[in-house]
């Protein structure tokens, strides 16, 4: 794998990216990944498990509600951050609760209920249901 990190640079060069395309792939990429979390009722924590739980308790949209927040926090970036990389911060969340908002849907899950045949409880048992029946 370390042969192959090591020769990375010699097909690929990211000297440079746009950070619009940046912001809204990776918003998508980042997205798309906390979408497959959901869909296992799963989170990487911090407001992602509390979107979850509000969207599963209360019915309230996790991607609307982390747009939100995100908003909300970016926003408070503006007293430190230049303002055009706030814009684009906020372009990347919007990308990825996005993702969330128009793709997580709880009724489009089901869990299969399988009915499991009881196991044997003893050695006895186990024997008497492999020999065959004199019916």
């Amino acid at each position: 794998m370390s042969v192959l990190t090591e020769q990375i640079p010699a097909f690929v060069d990211i000297s440079h990216v746009n950070p619009i395309f940046a912001a809204i792939f990776g918003g998508i990429l980042i997205g798309v990944g906390m979408l497959i979390m959901f869909r296992h009722s799963s989170s990487l924590g911090g407001l992602g498990i509390l979107a979850f739980y509000l969207q599963n308790r209360f019915n309230v949209r996790a991607g609307s509600f982390q747009l939100a927040v995100d908003s909300v926090i970016l926003s408070c970036g503006l007293l430190f951050i230049a303002w055009p990389l706030v814009v684009i911060s906020i372009l990347a969340a919007f990308c990825l609760n996005m993702v969330i908002s128009l793709n997580h849907r709880p009724e489009r899950y089901f869990t299969a209920l399988v009915e499991k045949e009881p196991v044997a409880s003893s050695e006895d048992e186990l024997h008497s249901e492999l020999q065959p029946s004199n019916s």
